[in-house]
């Protein structure tokens, strides 16, 4: 869409607008954008649906040859992304929803690197115990293997940067090997670490105080920050894990790597009780640097998942939550129809109750709407806060497995930057 054609869709769209037809938009309309990726590539020719409050189609653009489409929406609209994956005796295709958007938005899925997996490096590293697992991490890159030689995987682009490496026991679990950070090695060719050396993790503490119910089992484990990213030992070696019953003032060892830091991560998993309803929290928080770490689980306020979402014929989604404030709601679910599986991935902002409703888009892609017959089936279902809120998730990257595995990180943990940042979630236990 070029200057000319956005101008005019924003003086036709402001006079929509004012002219009461459309009540409770806030705000002027503005250029959303969508950028779409996977590790092989930018996305060509996806279908960007931009729909109003009303589900009235604003505009319907092709993905370019850099995956990108945008248009001009008022605020409160929803994007949707149709793209037919591949086919062959099944077809598959993914539906991205992308609810609530704002004037401004540049909605990334699968990542902005620039295209594909660039040629893998071969590594070196010094040799560990027997029976030793070997991991090596970079902003753009890692890989992990049993032995201390093996091939590095990397972005497009990823031609230098930190290394991070790790080594704990395949056979012990929680046995941690120690660690090592090289600074600024050069991607493009071989890389011999071989006479670094393999250093103990440092000790801190960590304490869960008086909140944990008899039945009620936690698992917490730390990171540090560093300009290379989150970092962590080998095997979880920095996990500790409670039982209320047991430990519920209990202050427990933590390990985590030798780098010097004023930043630490604390990710805590609190799976419920003991024959409850299949549901967890997460607690992901920065917190200045410190050896006496505490969390008082009863200041969550997230509403537990008690039952998990459906999809119907309407293209409802309900699900049913206990008391607590969430911001946002995402979800997967798998649509199984015929020759085609529809991989339905959706954001949208919690607006204080138990159901949604996904827009329906128009009638040349009416095969992508909810049908009676559909068998769907939920990948994940989750409640969430998060520094800035929706605002925040909802332009998040979509990080697939790829991507997910060379940085080794979920896409939750880049909204938690600065300290004090906290990210909770809600979900039953996949």
């Amino acid at each position: 869409m070029d200057a000319l054609h956005i101008r005019l869709a924003a003086i036709l769209l402001v006079g929509f607008a004012c002219s009461g037809e459309e009540p409770g938009v806030v705000g002027e309309p503005g250029l959303v954008s969508v950028q779409f990726a996977t590790h092989e590539g930018y996305v060509i020719n996806a279908s960007a649906i931009f729909l109003d409050r009303d589900d009235s189609v604003v505009a319907i653009e092709r993905t370019d040859s850099q995956g990108r489409a945008s248009a001009v929406m008022n605020p409160g609209g929803s994007l949707v992304v149709v793209w037919l994956r591949r086919g062959g005796e099944r077809i598959s295709s993914e539906v991205h929803y992308y609810l609530g958007v704002k004037p401004g938005d540049d909605i990334q899925i699968g990542g902005p690197w620039e295209g594909r997996s660039a040629p893998r490096v071969d590594v070196l590293l010094p040799t560990a115990p027997p029976n030793a697992v070997y991991r090596v991490r970079a902003r753009c890159g890692g890989g992990s293997a049993n032995g201390p030689r093996f091939q590095m995987n990397r972005l497009a682009g990823c031609d230098a940067g930190d290394l991070f490496v790790t080594s704990g026991s395949s056979v012990i679990p929680f046995e941690d090997y120690g660690s090592f950070l090289v600074r600024d090695v050069d991607f493009t060719g071989d890389i011999d670490l071989s006479a670094e050396s393999f250093v103990p993790a440092s000790l801190t503490t960590q304490t869960l105080l008086n909140t944990l119910e008899p039945m009620e089992i936690a698992t917490s484990w730390m990171s540090v920050r560093d300009r290379s990213g989150w970092l962590s030992t080998m095997n979880r070696g920095s996990s500790t894990s409670y039982l209320g019953a047991l430990h519920p003032t209990a202050t427990k060892t933590t390990r985590i790597p030798p780098i010097e830091t004023d930043q630490l991560l604390v990710d805590t998993t609190l799976f419920g009780e003991l024959g409850g309803p299949v549901t967890t929290r997460r607690v992901i928080e920065s917190v200045a640097f410190t050896t006496e770490y505490s969390l008082d689980v009863a200041t969550i306020d997230i509403p537990f998942v008690l039952e998990d979402a459906s999809l119907d014929a309407r293209g409802d989604i309900s699900w049913r939550e206990g008391p607590g404030e969430a911001e946002w709601v995402r979800a997967h679910i798998v649509t199984m129809r015929d020759v085609d599986t529809i991989n339905r991935y959706m954001r949208a902002p919690h607006q204080g109750r138990s159901r949604l409703a996904l827009p329906q888009l128009p009638e040349e892609y009416a095969w992508y709407n909810p049908l009676d017959g559909d068998d769907n089936h939920t990948r994940f279902f989750v409640l969430g806060t998060a520094p800035g809120g929706y605002d925040t998730v909802r332009q998040l990257n979509y990080a697939d497995g790829y991507l997910e595995y060379v940085l080794g990180r979920g896409p939750e943990h880049e909204t938690v930057r600065a300290i004090g940042d906290r990210f909770v979630t809600s979900s039953f236990d996949y």
